[in-house]
């Protein structure tokens, strides 16, 4: 509960400036896109609106892109990525032999990136784990 709180509170006063001049230079003179992933719908109601707003006003800004995953978890977002490939092929959209890697990795949320999978993960904490942070993506990434 207090880093569900401390969260609502950090994003809701950094939108508050980005609502404002801070929004206007970072999208206009910066050009920066921004990107939200991971399992949102627990924050407040309001909080999303201002992510869903924000996406959609850098959505063609081009220069840099910044994700934000906000309580990501790479086995919901693989599963998520399963469940909306199972109501297509149940809804008659897709075949089972329409599945393939590039479908699945479509799925996902962090397909909003457009980045390539990581070759190198370094772990600064010293852990060597991935801690259930972009399981699909970092297949082949060497830990160090």
């Amino acid at each position: 509960l207090v880093s569900v709180l401390f969260l609502t509170s950090f994003f809701s006063f950094r939108f508050f400036l980005v609502g404002g001049v801070l929004f206007d230079y970072v999208t206009n003179r910066l050009g920066q896109k921004l990107s939200f992933v991971g399992h949102t719908s627990t924050l407040p109601i309001s909080l999303q609106k201002l992510m869903r707003e924000t996406e959609e006003a850098t959505k063609n800004n081009s220069r840099c892109h910044l994700v934000l995953a906000v309580s990501y978890s790479g086995q919901n977002d693989i599963t998520q990525a399963c469940q909306s490939i199972a109501a297509k092929v149940k809804d008659g959209l897709l075949k089972l032999e329409d599945i393939t890697k590039p479908l699945i990795e479509q799925e996902l949320q962090t397909n909003v990136t457009n980045i390539p999978c990581p070759d190198l993960l370094i772990r600064t904490s010293g852990e060597s784990r991935i801690s259930n942070y972009y399981l699909w993506q970092s297949a082949y990434t060497e830990l160090y």
